[in-house]
């Protein structure tokens, strides 16, 4: 009895430090985090202004440390008119925080969408050479949707841009997890644990004969500015603008034993990501229960007593997101990672 309550509690414990992990199957481990409790901009992690000085270059703002602020665990970034000036702030993390493929996030809410505004969590190469870009959350001016954008040269050396969009309804209500994973040959944009797009080295081999093993950095900022009509003329009666940041960080794929022994990927799961019907299977033959996490480790599924060499499972009726697989038997654990959208 003894033996089975310490096995429950080490499990336990591991899955906490699993379900933290990125959206993404795999093991994770965080290489950089902010969490913003210090009063001030932490030089170690982060420069203020852009990769390049506080120019913002085609935008109107003017970079200024009054802007960015500390308060009960957030980093606010606050845009606003004074006469005819725009003022806002930006941070980057050039030559600190950088790494070649991971998973970005960071948890944000920003202001009631305002024309001439853009609210950007974007990326560039710690070379500074540009493009390529990628834009992991920006919203502008009065769109509420999320634009989700890479930038690049064609073999002809124009500028070109791919972007997508996400609607997810009113996102200045309240914070939200932006992210991103790279690979070499991939780019996979999620919002709230949701993949919400995904481009490859086969859809934009351009984009990617440029960004694949570069170290990339990241800026969060706030541009204002009239000169574009697509955006609209900045709407002074309603600023100021904020943007804030509870976290950032990034993770880095580093496979470990005690994971690979935990989250091991015995359970094959088809197709992953779904949003309708999967199949499990496994090599187990004997009898086992099955249990399905959320993201926050709640235990939302049990089927006892289950054989699991073709087993099918209906996940329409979960939201979506992030899940959690165990398949327990007398013999051992099985565990793997579903994505829902």
């Amino acid at each position: 009895m003894l033996k089975l309550i310490s096995t429950v509690f080490i499990f336990a414990g591991l899955f906490t430090s699993l379900a933290a992990q990125p959206p993404s199957a795999g093991n994770w481990q965080i290489r950089f985090e902010d969490n913003f409790d210090s009063p001030a901009l932490d030089l170690t992690k982060w420069s203020f202004g852009f990769g390049w000085g506080t120019n913002s270059g085609s935008f109107s703002e003017k970079n200024r440390q009054s802007n960015l602020t500390f308060s009960d665990g957030l980093a606010i970034i606050k845009a606003e008119a004074e006469n005819d000036t725009y003022y806002s702030a930006a941070i980057n993390t050039r030559n600190k925080m950088v790494l070649k493929n991971g998973y970005w996030e960071a948890r944000i809410k920003v202001s009631k969408n305002v024309s001439g505004c853009i609210p950007a969590f974007w990326q560039k190469l710690n070379s500074d050479i540009w493009p390529p870009e990628t834009d992991i959350m920006e919203y502008f001016g009065t769109q509420k949707t999320q634009a989700l954008t890479v930038h690049y040269k064609n073999q002809a050396g124009e500028n070109k841009q791919s972007s997508s969009t996400y609607n997810g309804g009113d996102m200045t209500t309240d914070f939200h997890v932006y992210g991103i994973e790279s690979g070499d040959d991939f780019l996979r944009w999620f919002t709230d644990g949701k993949m919400v797009r995904e481009i490859t080295r086969q859809s934009h081999p351009d984009f990617f004969r440029q960004w694949t093993g570069e170290e990339k950095y990241t800026i969060l900022n706030i541009h204002l500015t009239d000169k574009y009509t697509w955006l609209g003329k900045v709407d002074k009666s309603k600023l100021p603008f904020n943007m804030c940041i509870d976290y950032f960080r990034i993770y880095e794929q580093t496979p470990t034993k005690v994971n690979d022994e935990i989250l091991n990927g015995k359970i094959k799961i088809s197709p992953n990501p779904a949003n309708q019907k999967v199949k499990l299977v496994t090599k187990n033959t004997k009898p086992c229960s099955l249990m399905i996490y959320n993201q926050h480790g709640a235990l939302i599924f049990e089927d006892s007593g289950c054989f699991t060499e073709n087993y099918e499972l209906d996940v329409s009726r979960f939201p979506s997101g992030v899940y959690f697989l165990r398949l327990q038997s007398d013999e051992k654990i099985q565990s793997s990672k579903l994505l829902i959208n």
